[in-house]
């Protein structure tokens, strides 16, 4: 048989039948009409570079406070590593900021976010392959509290005020 025709994926072999001549020892093509014979293989898969198929973030507009989830489906040739940047740098993990990983769908997951967390994040996936990039953005924000119940009137009679307050959640130095 000859060598396969593919390293991977469905290939084909092939061989031809030959006769050797009693009297001269030359090698010769056998008289049979079907001296050629072929056999197809199932390789293994070819090695495939990733492709993030789909990137998402679960809310673009996150009140302070709040966790964030960003999540994409990666196809391609095992083993795929992903890294996390934000504005360009590497995400720093730790307690609020970790990662997630089963099968093919990786996670950034945010908790109690800040107003620093605000930005671009991409994920770039590789393998020995090559590499695929996506970036996603969010914001947070901060967020009004609800209004106050009104206060007693200024007067007690004709031209006094009464008032009511609110203010912004989550901010020990930022104005809403």
């Amino acid at each position: 048989w000859s060598s396969w025709d593919v390293t991977c994926g469905k290939g084909v072999q092939y061989r031809q039948e030959t006769c050797t001549s009693t009297l001269t020892g030359e090698i010769l093509l056998c008289q049979d009409t079907s001296n050629e014979q072929e056999r197809t293989c199932e390789m293994p898969a070819c090695p495939t570079p990733p492709v993030i198929e789909t990137i998402g973030v679960s809310k673009d507009v996150v009140p302070r406070g709040d966790s964030v989830i960003l999540s994409c489906e990666v196809t391609g040739s095992a083993p795929i590593t992903v890294e996390w940047m934000k504005d360009g740098e590497p995400v720093e993990l730790d307690e609020r900021i970790t990662t997630i990983s089963y099968g093919n769908t990786f996670v950034l997951k945010i908790t109690n976010a800040t107003l620093t967390d605000s930005g671009e994040y991409t994920i770039t996936a590789s393998n020995f392959e090559g590499e695929d990039e996506e970036t996603v953005e969010f914001e947070v924000i901060l967020t009004w509290a609800e209004w106050s119940e009104w206060g007693p009137c200024s007067e007690e009679c004709d031209g006094g005020t009464r008032t009511r307050s609110r203010y912004c959640q989550n901010s020990d130095t930022v104005h809403c």
